[in-house]
């Protein structure tokens, strides 16, 4: 897997680790804001597949949501 390197012009901010993590086959989660918090949930590694870390996942192709917290560097504040 390709991954970006911290350079003069790129800072990095890493964000792996354990996410909530929601599948969506009926394509709900729009219509039902869970922009704003996911009603049922179960932890997933990012990096990684749902495919590989959910028996139930293991055939699904459709659509699931992503939800972490994380802090914003202070110099990245004003930023692009």
């Amino acid at each position: 897997m390709l991954r970006p390197q911290t350079n003069c012009c790129r800072a990095l901010l890493e964000l792996d680790g354990l996410w909530r993590f929601s599948f969506d086959p009926e394509g709900r989660g729009g219509a039902e804001n869970w922009q704003n918090g996911l009603p049922l949930h179960r932890p997933i590694a990012v990096p990684g597949s749902w495919n590989e870390q959910f028996e139930t996942g293991r055939d699904e192709t459709g659509l699931a949501w992503y939800e972490t917290e994380f802090e914003l560097p202070s110099s990245w504040q004003g930023g692009r």
